[in-house]
Parts: structure tokens; C-alpha cells; sequence
């Protein structure tokens, strides 16, 4: 849940989660910098009833590993009833070390309050955890979260102007956003703060506003006032400077791409839209994606649909006692012994009733006959007469014990009438949709499946069937890849084809895309290939903003897959959706950020109620060495007997042009970026992993 910063609220909720629902474990995650409006602290402070000092010291311990800027955590943890209270610090990294710390000592803790005693045997075992899974925090990256350490935060460059205003300070390409859900833009103008340009100045979360920066040369490029200036030394701010509250989504007139497509010279030579990290493009992308409306499909026409609600059994299964195996229906009080074998003639066991010192013979899954309490599987039996053709036996002897019960599948064991068997949020496949035809379901709600445009922009792109090329020339292998991807998981798509670099093609293609569609069928989802960089014709996200949507990210902190963007367009009736994926000419990064983030997109929009990507552990099986910031290289995924971690091969040469480093790859590894403690990982060493 998402709280704003009052300390009413705050202290409702904790009390709500502690006295209503009664959980074991409350995790704050933001509110306790030195920001007046931090007052996680303090909330927690009020409605604790006994304070956890040891633990609350070590997670202050463990922040100070982290990050300097920890200093300023404020974070308490307490117990209200039997619930504990921990809060955390905003910054994701440090949080997750916190957490990482204390994990092992929180079932204790939790045991504890609910009054179960701490045995030596708990303490022993608790001694052995921490032994085999030591505090890695500093040799390996966080799940989701490459490693970024005050080696690898960017540096501000001065660039002045002879006017004497000062222009907004550029960043190094690889940085990562440090921002977090509490952090405070900060106004500044050029009379108000001046740079030195051998200076650094760290202002972590503090992000700068353009609005009152005067620049001389309307076409000197300017980062946008989202943009975050860290680095590791002391924060310098001025206590007269005004506070403002800015939206997330990136400012057009400060971000947008050259209007006139013939001042090539005059180009941003610094990206105009920041980095996001990954983690913070995520969210912007799953808190700006609803899910499709809500249809009624066949189950014969359901696959790739994503349930709507929760289904319930129209009846059970089995709906009578059924058989387990191959054998005897017998009253168990006749075993051992011999019995008559009564349904020689015939194979309808429903027309049999089981006396004592008889028995039916009954296959797997027959209905168990009246009078019979349990089966003998075949194998426990001897035949002592048959019939003088061989076809049937007359007379079998038991030869073993069996209970009342036994082999037996109880009426409804498997599902009962009225019980859910798929809940919602669940992507029908092949064995859920057999499981809705064992409950007698016919007909199921779902969310429509989204239809998604994709096109691909490059002056010199051609159809990959083009039998002979230009020496300019390259096969439009994105479009292809993309849309097979796609149909493959079952999505309706539209093939808009290759465009060149022509603005207003581009802005009319994207309109029909989201209005109206191949055979009036309007897309949901719009992705685009090339177009989004640095070059003259990158012109695709001012377009989309031209259009009236809105760029929530223009520019994401990975490698491969940096100039990816995201937008988003409401129409009144419905929000349209854009991707901006890089490399018409490189494949490797438009895949890497379809992995990243359309995927959980796109299962946000079928319903499903889980779409961060899967994260995994793999142990290289080479040395890798880091770059100057967070990388996700492609790697095969192979087990190896008597290993419990697979090892991760990475695929060869892993330049964003050789598409055969994805022909093997089942992984994207998350490598954190070089530091002079970390300059690369080792072969054996135990990194993160998002399953593709």
C-alpha cells in the first residue's frame, strides 16, 4: 500500500494492519530522511507499544554499509500487539540490505511474540544459516538491481554560456536514478547557486527545475528538471531556495526532440531525456497500464485469455468413489482370502453389488461398486479358477491386507462443487483449461486480449524476404522478431510495416494506430523500433508527444536497451499506450527492453495479478568483466548433476548488433557496474538473473 506523508494516516494504517487484520510483520519502506514531511518515524513511534532497539541498530549499521546519505536515516522498529514494525530507508539498494540482514532473525522474532520459546536447537540452526548463506550484500548485485556504488555515480559537467547563465549541468550516460518516492525538487536559478567546474555537488534525491534558468541559445540541449544530480560527496543546498512538487512523467518543452528535421547541426549533442532506472521505469509502467475490459469466451476459445475473476466447480470431481489402479473391488473385512470374481460376464460394474466373499474386477477411474469399501490392485492377487476360454477369471485369492479406503478416490477429493479451482489473474493454458472442463465450466470471463501494433522507422530498412540488397541496405529483422514473439503468446497484432524517418508519416501511422487499426480495429499497445536515439530522424517520442500523449520515462538506465521509451495517451474512452524501442539496425536492445518492460506490460493488461519479471539465481560459468554502469548480458541456462545453483554460459560476443547472442539465451544477467572493489565478476561467483 501506498500512504501519503501524514502521520494520521500513517498511524491509521499501522493500527488497521496490527489490531484488524492482525499480521505478523509490517515493512515501511520511505519517510525517514530529514525532510519535514518524513514522519514514518514518528508514526511508528506512536502506536508501537515496545521498541526493537537491537534490530533497529543493525539495520542502521547495515545502512551505513550502503550509502553515506544513510546518515540521515531515521527509521524505528517496534512491536503493537503481535505485529512487528520495521521501517526502511527509500533507497531501494539499501533497503533490500536491510532486509537481507535481518531476514534469518524475523521467523525468531515473530515465533517470539506469538509466545513459542527460542530452543538451543532454533539458535544452532540460526548459527548454520548464517554460515551458509554469509552477507553477500557487497560482492553481488540485488535482485532487479544492479549494483551502483559512488564509484560509478555520475559526474556533473559546468557548461557556460557568455551571457554568463548557467546551463543545466549534464550527467554521464550510464547513470541510474537515484530518486526516490519521497524526494523533493528543488527550484534554482543562476543568481542562486553557482558551479565550479572542478566542484561536485551531491544532492541525491534533490533534482534540478529549469523553469528558472536562463539560457542564451534556445538550442543549447538542457536536461529535464527530472533529472537527479548525485554523487558521494557532501550535500550543498540553499535554505532560501523554494520547494516545488513536480509530476513524474517527463516535460515535453524541455525534452522534446528538434522540431525543424533540417537543423541537423543544431541536435541535441547530450540526451535530452534523463535515465530512469530500471526499477523506476517499471513502476511507471505498470502504475500507468489497466488491464483490458471483460468478456465472455467459450473454454474451446480461451487459450492465452487471462481470468477475469475466480472460477468456481460446477461439480465434483470425481462425482462418485472411483478407482486408483488396476485390481479388485473387495469389502476389506475379506482379506486376505479367496473371492468370487462376479462380473465375469459382464464389464458394468454400476450393475454388481460386493457381498462378502465376493469382489468386482474394476479398471483405473471405474466407479467403485455398491457394497464395496476398497480396492486390491491386481498385482496383490493370484487367479485360482477362470473360465475354460481364458477370458475372464471366476475365482482370485487376496493375498495381502487392505483397510477400508484403500485405493480409493472419495467422491469430490480431487474438487468439490462451489470450490475455486482457478483464481483470477490466472493465463489459461492447456492443463488449466482441462481442469475448467473436469468442473463441468463451459463459459468464462475474461480480459479481452490486447491488440498490439508494431512498426519499425530507418530510412534504409527493407523486408527480410528481399532477395538482393543495397550495400546501404538492412533486413528489418526487429518487426519480425517482435510480431512472431508476440503471436506466439497468443496476442492479436497489426503490421504496420517499415517507415522512414519522415515526421509526418510517423505521426499519421501512430494516430491510425491507436484510432483506428488494421480493419477498424483499433491497437492498444503501439511498438515502435528505431527512431529514439540520437540521430537526425530520431524523431518518435517528440512525435508521440506532438499526438498528445505523455513520455513518462524517455530514456532508461540499461545496457542494452537505454534510448527505450515509454507513453502513455488517454483518449477519453480508453489509455493508448506507446512503446519506443531503440535499434532498427541493433536487435539486441529492442529485445532486451521487450523483456524488461513490455512483457510486464503486457501481462498488466491481460489481468494477471503478477508481472515482475522472474529472478533467479546462476553461477557464471566465466569471468566477466563489469562496465562503467548496470549491464544485462544474455546467457544459456545449464544444470549440472549434484548442483543446486544452474550455471549461466554467457552467449558469445555480446555486441547489441549479434542477435545469435539471443538464439541460445534463457537468461539476462544483471551485472552491476565496475567499481575499483568490483572490477568484474568471477567465474563461480553466484549473480541475478531475469528469466526470459
Amino acid at each position: 500500500k501506498i500512504v501519503p506523508d501524514d502521520i494520521n494516516e500513517i498511524k491509521a494504517t499501522l493500527c488497521s494492519w496490527t489490531d484488524v487484520l492482525g499480521v505478523d510483520l509490517i515493512i515501511s519502506v520511505g519517510g525517514t530522511s530529514f525532510q519535514p514531511r518524513a514522519v514514518m518515524p514518528e508514526a511508528t513511534r506512536a502506536v508501537i507499544e515496545k521498541e526493537a532497539t537491537v534490530l533497529q541498530t543493525a539495520i542502521h549499521l547495515q545502512c551505513l554499509k550502503e550509502n553515506p546519505i544513510s546518515l540521515l536515516y531515521r527509521g524505528v522498529a517496534g512491536i503493537r500487539k503481535k505485529t512487528l514494525i520495521i521501517n526502511l530507508p527509500e533507497n531501494v539498494q539499501s533497503a533490500a540490505a536491510c532486509l537481507e540482514k535481518i531476514s534469518l532473525i524475523l521467523p525468531i522474532a515473530i515465533g517470539q511474540m506469538k509466545g513459542e520459546k527460542t530452543t538451543d536447537k532454533v539458535i544452532e540452526n540460526l548459527l548454520s544459516k548464517q554460515k551458509q548463506f554469509p552477507d553477500k550484500t557487497k560482492d553481488f548485485n540485488l535482485p532487479f538491481t544492479p549494483q551502483s556504488t559512488p564509484e560509478n555515480l555520475p559526474v556533473i559537467r559546468e557548461n557556460r554560456l557568455d551571457s554568463g547563465s548557467v546551463v543545466l549541468p549534464s550527467l554521464d550516460l550510464n547513470q541510474s536514478d537515484f530518486g526516490g518516492s519521497h524526494s523533493t525538487p528543488i527550484t534554482v536559478d543562476s543568481h542562486q547557486i553557482s558551479v565550479n567546474a572542478h566542484s561536485q555537488i551531491d544532492t541525491h534525491n534533490i533534482a534540478i527545475d529549469t523553469h528558472q534558468i536562463s539560457v542564451a541559445d534556445h538550442h543549447t540541449p538542457i536536461i529535464d528538471h527530472h533529472t537527479p544530480i548525485v554523487d558521494h560527496h557532501t550535500p550543498i543546498v540553499d535554505h532560501h531556495t523554494a520547494i516545488t512538487e513536480h509530476h513524474t512523467a517527463v516535460d515535453e518543452h524541455h525534452a522534446l526532440d528538434s522540431q525543424n528535421d533540417h537543423d541537423l547541426a543544431r541536435r541535441n549533442r547530450i540526451y535530452p531525456y534523463p535515465p530512469v532506472s530500471l526499477e523506476k521505469a517499471f513502476g511507471l509502467v505498470v502504475s500507468n497500464t489497466d488491464s483490458t475490459p471483460v468478456t465472455v469466451v467459450q473454454l474451446k476459445d480461451s487459450p492465452n485469455y487471462t481470468l477475469a475473476e475466480d472460477v468456481l466447480a460446477n461439480e465434483s470431481v470425481p462425482p462418485l468413489p472411483t478407482s486408483i489402479l488396476d485390481g479388485y473391488a473387495v469389502i476389506a473385512a475379506d482379506t486376505p482370502g479367496n473371492l468370487e470374481v462376479i462380473n465375469s460376464k459382464s464389464s458394468d460394474v454400476l450393475l454388481q453389488y460386493v457381498t462378502p466373499g465376493r469382489c468386482v474386477r474394476v479398471s483405473t477411474g471405474s466407479l467403485l461398486p455398491s457394497g464395496a469399501d476398497s480396492v486390491v490392485k491386481v498385482e496383490d492377487t493370484t487367479i485360482l479358477r477362470e473360465a475354460a476360454d481364458g477370458n475372464c477369471e471366476l475365482v482370485v485369492r487376496v493375498n495381502t491386507t487392505v483397510k477400508s479406503g484403500d485405493l480409493i478416490r472419495a467422491n469430490g477429493s480431487d474438487l468439490k462443487r462451489g470450490e475455486v479451482v482457478l483464481k483470477a489473474g490466472t493465463k489459461l493454458k492447456h492443463i488449466a483449461i482441462g481442469m475448467l472442463a473436469a468442473a463441468g465450466v463451459s463459459k468464462i470471463r475474461v480480459h479481452k486480449l490486447p491488440v498490439i501494433a508494431v512498426l519499425s522507422i530507418g530510412d534504409k530498412l527493407v523486408e527480410p524476404d528481399k532477395e538482393s540488397l543495397r550495400v546501404d541496405e538492412i533486413r528489418d529483422t526487429n518487426r519480425l522478431t517482435l510480431l512472431l514473439l508476440l503471436k506466439q503468446q497468443g496476442f492479436p497484432t497489426m503490421d504496420y510495416g517499415t517507415l522512414t524517418g519522415d515526421r509526418a508519416r510517423i505521426k499519421s501511422t501512430l494516430v491510425s494506430a491507436y484510432q483506428n487499426g488494421l480493419s477498424k480495429i483499433a491497437s492498444d499497445l503501439v511498438i515502435s523500433t528505431g527512431g529514439c536515439s540520437m540521430g537526425e530522424k530520431d524523431i518518435v517520442k517528440s512525435v508521440i508527444q506532438e499526438i498528445g500523449g505523455t513520455l513518462q520515462f524517455g530514456r532508461v538506465a540499461i545496457k542494452p536497451g537505454a534510448p527505450a521509451c515509454f507513453a502513455t495517451l488517454n483518449t477519453g474512452s480508453s489509455k493508448k499506450l506507446f512503446f519506443c524501442l531503440p535499434g532498427a539496425r541493433v536487435p539486441v536492445p529492442a529485445l532486451t527492453a521487450y523483456y524488461l518492460l513490455v512483457k510486464p506490460c503486457l501481462q498488466k493488461l491481460c489481468g494477471s495479478k503478477s508481472v515482475a519479471p522472474t529472478v533467479v539465481k546462476a553461477r557464471v560459468s566465466t569471468d566477466i568483466e563489469l562496465g562503467p554502469g548496470p549491464e544485462y548480458q544474455r546467457a544459456a541456462l545449464r544444470y549440472e548433476p549434484n548442483e543446486v545453483v544452474p550455471y549461466a554460459d554467457v552467449t558469445g560476443n555480446q555486441i547489441i548488433s549479434r542477435l545469435q547472442s539471443m538464439a541460445d539465451a534463457k537468461l539476462l544477467l544483471l551485472l552491476p557496474a565496475a567499481t575499483p572493489t568490483l572490477p568484474s565478476i568471477r567465474r563461480g561467483q553466484v549473480v541475478d538473473a531475469v528469466l526470459m
